[in-house]
């Protein structure tokens, strides 16, 4: 017998957060390489449903400072806009006082080539979902 319902069983339920499930290890490294400082580095491989990408992985920070500077080459305005933006980013992280509980979202590499079939791509920078990578191994492939 269906019941009707009653003002106690109209209570909205809490909304429920889905975070994409990503590899505990890769994101463990990404924090530790973000705490060892701007400079730091690691070489590894990524597999993407695409192709396969590998470099050196670097900070979120050490990234934006290179990828502000290639955009500043081809643009001084472009590269202005985006150095007050990310500035302003990295205040208002400041003001929040980060506990290092941020997911790890992207991963950016340096010095990167990017593998598809038996094409390679060189990339100077690149920058990627966390959530798109499948595999992962440290270390390049030999050229």
């Amino acid at each position: 017998m269906i019941q009707p319902q009653t003002e106690a069983d109209e209570e909205t339920p809490e909304p429920v957060v889905i975070e994409t499930i990503t590899d505990y290890y890769l994101v463990l490294l990404t924090k530790l390489l973000e705490n060892l400082g701007e400079g730091s580095n690691l070489g590894i491989t990524l597999h993407t449903n695409g192709g396969m990408v590998y470099g050196d992985l670097i900070t979120h920070d050490g990234w934006e400072k290179l990828w502000i500077s290639r955009v500043t080459e081809a643009s001084d305005y472009v590269g202005d806009v985006l150095s007050q933006v990310t500035q302003a980013r990295r205040e208002d992280e400041d003001a929040d006082e980060d506990d290092g509980s941020r997911p790890v979202r992207y991963l950016h590499l340096k010095d990167a080539t990017y593998v598809s079939g038996t094409t390679k791509y060189r990339l100077d920078l690149w920058r990627g979902s966390i959530a798109q990578v499948a595999g992962w191994s440290l270390g390049k492939p030999n050229e």
